[in-house]
């Protein structure tokens, strides 16, 4: 006598973003008899990102004697979880060369780093030595990978004047006599020096 077959009933699961890890919500198939599932992947697998991905389950029927196994699969997708690159904020003065330019990152998951990514995203600024003092962007280009859809976000460079020397002037009493000349005191009261300025 053969035996009589299994029957497995599992839809294909919703969608999910990398770094959510396979659970009941999408390893939930049922069988018409009793037995037990072993799925592939298993329970607590984070799948990488990626369309229609193969899910199987095998099913083993508690009575093996009378109940043949069976198998059924099904595919989930899983979207690329976001991941910001936010450009730093810098600042310099007039005539210094630009600083590094740093990026920061937000949204990393399953224990994922920077190091992990395939194509960092480079930063890049019009600004150079010869620019006149005010805000400058920082733009970031470029970046990709397997399991991150990135957004870039782009920083400012403040580029700052050197002050002019200021001066306070300031009346002073004065005695003239015949044929002479009065002057007025002058105090400087600041004097940021620049590279020139201390050369000379």
């Amino acid at each position: 006598v053969a035996k009589a077959s299994s029957t497995i009933t599992w839809s294909a699961p919703a969608g999910i973003t990398y770094g959510t890890a396979l659970s009941s919500t999408q390893l939930n198939a049922t069988a018409s008899v009793p037995g037990t599932f072993t799925y592939t992947p298993a329970a607590g697998t984070v799948l990488h990102a990626g369309s229609a991905q193969t899910l199987q389950a095998a099913f083993t029927p508690t009575d093996t004697a009378n109940y043949a196994t069976a198998t059924k699969t099904v595919t989930l997708s899983v979207a690329k979880a976001p991941l910001v690159a936010q450009a730093s904020d810098q600042q310099r003065t007039m005539g210094a060369a630009n600083p590094a330019l740093d990026i920061s990152y937000s949204g990393f998951v399953n224990g994922d780093t920077v190091e992990d990514l395939d194509t960092l995203p480079t930063a890049s600024t019009t600004a150079t030595t010869a620019s006149a003092a005010g805000q400058y962007a920082i733009t970031l280009s470029g970046g990709s990978d397997g399991d991150y859809a990135f957004t870039l976000r782009n920083g400012t460079l403040t580029v700052m004047g050197i002050d002019a020397p200021q001066y306070t002037r300031a009346p002073q009493p004065a005695t003239v006599a015949a044929g002479g000349r009065a002057g007025l005191g002058v105090t400087v009261t600041s004097w940021p020096l620049s590279t020139n300025d201390a050369a000379d």
